[in-house]
This record gives C-alpha cells, structure tokens and sequence, in this order.
C-alpha cells in the first residue's frame, strides 16, 4: 500500500521488488512496475502494476555470489597451501649451504624432498578433479587385494598423522577381498579419506579404518573424533572448494577438493560414498561402497600385483653405465641439477637452454638419452623431437619429455612428436633412473 501511495506521486510511476503469494501458496519475490491511472478530471486516482516473478533470478543470482565467494576463498586457500612448503623448503636450502655436518643437511634433504611430495600431490588432485569433471580420467582396472591398496594409502597418509599426533587402528575382514579395480586410484581415494581425517580430525585424535563385506560389495569407513560436520553441510560437502571453517580446533584445513575427488574417483569405481556426522565437535565418519568382483573372488595368488620396480633415487641401479645425455630447459635451475646430478652418478652429460641449442647440441653429441623441456624459445620441444627422428642417427635415442603439462593431450602431443616418455614436473628421480638404466641395457645389446 506505502508503494502504490507513492506510486500516485510519481508521473512515470517507480519500480520496486515486492514479495508476493503465488499459486503454490509460497510467497515469491516479484519485479513490480507501478504506475499511475489519471480519472476524468486528469488527476491520479487508480495505480496499474505488472508484476513479474524473479524467485529463479534471485536464486541464480546467489548462486553465482556462492561461487564467486568460493573462488575467491580458494584461491586464497590454494596460495597459503602452496606458500607453506615453499617455506620449509628454502629454509632447509640454507641449512644445505651453511652446514657441513651431514647428518643436518640429510634432514633438511629430507624435507625438502616431502614439501615437494606434497605440492607435486597436490597439483595432481586438482588436475584429477578437473579430468574427473570432463569425462577425461580414465581407469586401469586390475584384479586387486583391498588390504594392499588400504596399506598402501595408509603409509601415504603417515606423515600427516604423525604431525597431528593422531592414534590409528585398522580393522580388515580376515579373508582377503578381491575388486577389479585401478589401484592407484583406489589408493587415491583412501588417502585423501585419511589425509582428510589427519587435517579435521585435530591434535591427539583417534582414526579408525574398517572394512566390512556384503553380499556384492565391500563398505571401507574411515571414522575420526575430531570437529565433525554440521548438519546443514552433510548435502554439500563433496562439492568442489566445499569446506569445513574449524576455528581453535587445530585442525590444518585444505582446498576443498579431496572429498570431490574422492566421490569423482569412487563414482567412476561405480560404488557411491557417504559422510555422517552427529555434529560439530563430535566427529566425522565416510563410507566407501564398492562392488566386489563379480563370480568367485578368485585365489590370493591371482590377485597379487606385480612387484613394482622402483629405483632408489639416491644412487643409480646396479645395471646402469655410463651414457651420453643432453639435457634441454630454458629454466637454467632445472637443467643445472638435472645435469650436476647425472654427472654425479659418471654420466656424461651436455646442457641446453633453448631449442635451437638442443638440436644442435643433438647431432654433435649423439647422445644415448634426451631429456627436453615442451616450452623452450626458437624451436619446442616437439619440434625438436620431430627433428631428430628424421635424422639416420636419431631414431633410436631414448627421448623424453620433461614438462608441466600433464593432460592427456599433452601426453599425446608427445607421442605424436616422438617421444618416448612424458614425464610431468616434479619428476620422480627413480622415472629417470629406470629409464636411464634401460638405455643402458640398449646400448649393451641385452
């Protein structure tokens, strides 16, 4: 009524938002037009309005504020994560200049490794996510022990336990259980679940790991004591940048997309995840449901992954001689330790900085194994590649791509180049010195 009053003051009448009842009985939010009708003796008597309903305006509208704030919140969150190993990291590098004892510079080697475990972890899960939400992840599935994989995730997940100073208890079927499923992934998706247990669990908390089998599935919870979630946030706490505020609780937080990816990785398992939780500060609990293996389980025997052929990347392996390598990046940090460390290790090793210097540095040295950078000035890396297989002398050197690029199709630009590998940054140094090792074996003839 105040408006249609004011309405009847204004020639060219006003617009205003009021809430008004619709047919389903709920009051709607409405864009309201007012305007004056005139009477016979030309003064304003009647007002005329159209009303147009904008509930589903509005709640877009919101809808884009949430993601708006989310974004800003994880990008924020994404610079603190990035900036907390960054810290340690050039720390233990001055620890490495300024001592002689060993013993100090092996454990300042030692975090320096471990910060870099974990930023390298954590660009992976964003770039999973971002696969996972485009339909590009694709799984691997194999005939697995669940009990190895659960072991695997839980020797990951360590490190954060101990620095929580959280207790840990396991409890697995005695029978083994066997899934056809990708066991990297798998071990993804219970790392994350312990990892996430580690962060909101708080200081001197309790996690317990079980595994209970069904008829057609296995159900693995991962249960904790720490801050538990609010009611209100069960419904969306797999969602992307979803995150738990914690305040005094000790707890490290995150990004929020280790649940995200957890539910994307156990979805395309075709299994389905749950959180419960009674309330803040009474703890968390996640179920993962997985289908078993269809038929008969079959033995242990047939299960058993095949062992994995890690190299220690402290010393090179008993089967590695000396080779020429090239080494090529237009970062000078990443090709001078790449290069002090093969020489180390009496391989004989040459450095370039720029495309045009790696090919030629290529056909003068005639190396046993390239390693190049994709983003390097003059010529790329995959034209160098490209280059070099048209050569007599270079169709059978091992070249590997050494990148930050990591989706799969950088992975095929590679292979359509001509590389042999594709290594993504940070590069795992027992990749290169598997790979080094088996041109060494080429070049002996076995």
């Amino acid at each position: 009524m105040e408006n249609d009053r004011r309405a009847l003051q204004e020639p060219a009448g006003l617009q205003v938002i009021e809430t008004l009842p619709q047919s389903d009985g709920i009051l709607h939010p409405s864009l309201v037009s007012k305007f004056p009708i005139p009477g016979r003796d030309g003064r304003p008597t009647l007002v005329g309005g159209m009303a147009l309903d904008i509930t589903d305006r509005l709640r877009a509208e919101e809808v884009l504020k949430e993601a708006h704030r989310r974004k800003d919140e994880f990008l924020a969150t994404l610079a603190h994560e990035l900036r907390n190993p960054l810290s340690p990291i050039r720390f233990s590098v001055e620890v490495c200049r300024s001592q002689a004892d060993p013993a100090k510079r092996t454990r300042a080697l030692d975090i320096i490794d471990r910060q870099v475990q974990q930023m390298s972890r954590l660009l992976d899960d964003l770039l999973d996510v971002s696969r996972i939400s485009y339909g590009k992840l694709t799984l691997r599935p194999e005939e697995i022990d669940l009990a190895r994989i659960i072991e695997r995730a839980t020797e990951t997940s360590q490190p954060l336990r101990d620095e929580a100073g959280q207790t840990f208890e396991i409890d697995l079927p005695d029978d083994p259980v066997f899934l056809h499923a990708d066991p990297v992934r798998l071990e993804q998706i219970f790392a994350n679940l312990l990892n996430n247990a580690a962060k909101y669990g708080g200081r001197g908390s309790h996690v317990i790991l079980t595994a209970t089998t069904g008829t057609d599935s296995v159900d693995v919870s991962v249960r904790d004591n720490g801050v538990g979630i609010p009611a209100d946030r069960l419904a969306d706490i797999f969602e992307m940048f979803s995150q738990i505020k914690a305040t005094g609780s000790g707890s490290q937080g995150g990004l929020g997309i280790g649940l995200s990816l957890v539910q994307g990785l156990t979805q395309l398992h075709a299994g389905e995840v749950e959180a419960r939780s009674e309330g803040v500060g009474k703890g968390s609990e996640f179920i993962v449901r997985l289908p078993l293996q269809a038929g008969d389980a079959g033995s242990p025997e047939s299960a058993v992954e095949p062992a994995r052929t890690e190299t220690d990347p402290a010393t090179p392996g008993p089967l590695e001689q000396s080779l020429r390598l090239l080494i090529a990046d237009d970062l000078r940090d990443n090709a001078d330790s790449l290069t002090a460390y093969f020489r180390s290790a009496n391989h004989e090793v040459r450095t370039a900085y720029d495309g045009a210097e790696a090919l030629a540095e290529a056909e003068d040295f005639r190396p046993h194994v390239i390693f190049l950078d994709i983003g390097m000035p003059k010529l790329s890396g995959h034209e160098v590649c490209r280059r070099i297989r048209e050569e007599p002398w270079g169709k059978d050197i091992s070249i590997i791509a050494i990148t930050g690029w990591g989706q799969e199709t950088d992975r095929r630009l590679t292979a359509e180049a001509g590389f042999d590998h594709h290594l993504v940054k940070p590069v795992d140094v027992g990749e290169l010195l598997a790979i080094v090792s088996a041109a060494g074996l080429k070049k002996a003839g076995k």
